[in-house]
């Protein structure tokens, strides 16, 4: 399930970590939840603000979670100086992937993070100094295939087997500063692939990291 939050005038310049601390700063309750962003499947996902408004995503669908923060928030109506105007739960589920007949269209809302530690850092820094694209489908399937086997496995308990291959049809990389001294390599991509494929992929998914949208989406593209 997933929060819409609707406000008076464009946000689309804030941040997902912004979005983070407004609801932490209004909910004393369930800090702990709201505030984690371990090396796990996040508890809750924060989407990047659109131009009017923001999504909190909970695919663990805690219904007492979530009716806690709508009404918070519908008590608190200020974000950073632009008035809330509306807040309500709305129903949205997990993609579990499935494999399709004809490949899909996505491209990357935000960048997608590939790198987990060191050795995929220096493994994905080579490669796309190579300019190698056969090696980077590979490490972009190889990417999302681990990720989503781990969400279904910490979401849900149940150990799914996918088998994603993704063909790219445009790509570039960055170099993302997370926090101090903290640093991954992200994708910013059009691609196609096998499988019908979740909201949120890759690394460090809490704060709005790796939501992908289906090409006939209106949603804002970053190329």
């Amino acid at each position: 399930m997933k929060i819409v939050v609707r406000t008076k005038d464009d946000i689309n310049s804030f941040k997902p970590r912004d979005v983070r601390n407004y609801i932490a700063s209004i909910c004393s309750k369930s800090k702990d939840i709201i505030l984690s962003h371990k090396h796990t499947a996040p508890q809750l996902i924060y989407a990047k603000p659109y131009r009017y408004g923001f999504d909190i995503i909970d695919y663990r669908n805690r219904t007492d979670l979530m009716d806690e923060i709508e009404t918070t928030i519908k008590k608190h109506t200020q974000f950073y100086g632009t008035e809330i105007t509306a807040a309500k739960i709305k129903n949205s589920q997990y993609i579990i992937p499935a494999k399709q007949t004809m490949r899909i269209n996505y491209y990357t809302r935000t960048p997608v993070i590939m790198t987990v530690n060191s050795k995929e850092f220096n493994y994905i820094r080579a490669i796309t100094s190579r300019g190698s694209k056969e090696d980077m489908e590979h490490a972009f399937s190889t990417r999302l295939n681990n990720d989503i086997m781990y969400q279904i496995k910490q979401y849900f308990g149940i150990d799914y087997q996918v088998n994603v291959k993704i063909s790219l049809t445009k790509i570039r990389t960055a170099l993302i500063k997370y926090k101090q001294d903290e640093y991954f390599i992200a994708a910013i991509t059009r691609f196609t692939s096998n499988y019908m494929l979740p909201d949120f992929i890759g690394y460090k998914t809490g704060l709005g990291w790796g939501q992908i949208v289906k090409e006939n989406s209106t949603a804002g593209s970053l190329l």
